[in-house]
């Protein structure tokens, strides 16, 4: 997971919260993996099935290397603190 030169903590709580997330990662020209448990799950960060899979209401790690702002902003408002 080195080549990602961005990586975000954040904590999805509802459905409603994934659907968010995957419709703003999916508007993105990049490769968006989601990573849960220290990389023991990743997942495409653009896949409903995939993101509804892992979310949980537990913390993920987002891991990409692009930039696009909308994206930036909905990580924001997902972000964690890492313990």
């Amino acid at each position: 997971m080195s080549e990602y030169s961005n990586r975000k903590n954040i904590k999805l709580d509802s459905v409603d919260d994934v659907e968010e997330f995957v419709s703003a990662a999916e508007k993105c020209d990049f490769t968006i993996n989601v990573c849960r448990n220290q990389y023991h799950f990743v997942v495409d960060g653009k896949s409903l099935m995939g993101m509804l899979a892992i979310f949980a209401g537990g913390m993920l790690d987002v891991v990409y290397d692009g930039e696009n702002a909308t994206f930036d902003r909905m990580l924001e408002k997902f972000q964690c603190a890492v313990a």
